[in-house]
């Protein structure tokens, strides 16, 4: 029986998690961070447990961590297009 049991942990935070990320991108109001609340909070209290501890969210795993890559700056002031024949 002990064997199941990270086994039903796991499948349990792979829910929340899943809730996590179908709310996430909701719009804005009350009632999405309620229920953000509600789901860290699960997800807290279920991470509280030594057998969560080699648990994984797939979704958060697979997305790279965003960076910003700044434009190179001009060396020549833009001109205006007018009057060039195409």
């Amino acid at each position: 029986m002990t064997e199941t049991r990270p086994l039903d942990l796991h499948a349990y935070l792979a829910s929340e998690h899943a809730r996590l990320h179908i709310i996430a991108p909701w719009p804005e109001s009350a009632w999405k961070q309620a229920l953000l609340a509600a789901v860290r909070s699960s997800i807290q209290r279920l991470m509280d447990d030594p057998a969560a501890g080699s648990f994984q969210c797939i979704v958060c795993r697979a997305v790279a961590p965003r960076t910003v890559t700044p434009l190179p700056a001009r060396r020549e002031p833009v001109r205006s297009v007018q009057g060039r024949a195409a």
